[in-house]
């Protein structure tokens, strides 16, 4: 292959392909996913790629399950957005199966205090990722919070310097 060739093959991708990627990232925030995503399984203590794989074990649907609920919940996503999210390789999800898990998670927290407490930790960092008042972790970074006002009560005798930035 010649040089002007590959030179050629490189600016198609870059006006086509490149373009659909941003346009795909920009629709979905990845950061919020996958930060969410981490965090559900570090909690259920399994790998974050087994949480999108057929696996039947049952930490990884628990997981997985929690993870479709925090999504459709908490940032409002339809059934079919989180089945194509959660939709990886070979392994397909639709609509109806992101509902079902949904609906047998919270079947199984009426009877686990375990997966209630793990819901309730899920909820927190959600929530704390909203707070304006707590930018320095990565679901608000994304979400980009920041201090509206910045109250700082200062003992007698201490200097405070104030750097706008």
């Amino acid at each position: 292959m010649n040089e002007s060739k590959l030179r050629e093959n490189y600016k198609n991708i870059q006006n086509n392909t490149f373009k659909e990627i941003t346009k795909i990232l920009k629709n979905n925030n990845y950061d919020v996913y996958n930060n969410l995503s981490d965090f559900i399984a570090s909690i259920f203590n399994v790998d974050r790629s087994d949480m999108l794989s057929k696996s039947l074990d049952r930490d990884i649907c628990r997981a997985r399950w929690m993870l479709w609920s925090a999504l459709y919940n908490f940032y409002e996503k339809t059934y079919e957005e989180i089945a194509k999210l959660a939709s990886y390789e070979d392994n397909t999800t639709t609509g109806s199966g992101v509902l079902q898990g949904i609906k047998k998670l919270n079947e199984e927290m009426q009877n686990s205090i375990n997966l209630k407490d793990k819901w309730f930790q899920v909820r927190q960092l959600i929530t704390l990722g909203r707070s304006p008042h707590n930018y320095s972790n990565d679901f608000s970074k994304t979400m980009g919070y920041k201090p509206q006002r910045i109250k700082v009560c200062v003992p007698k005798d201490v200097e405070v310097d104030i750097i706008k930035e």
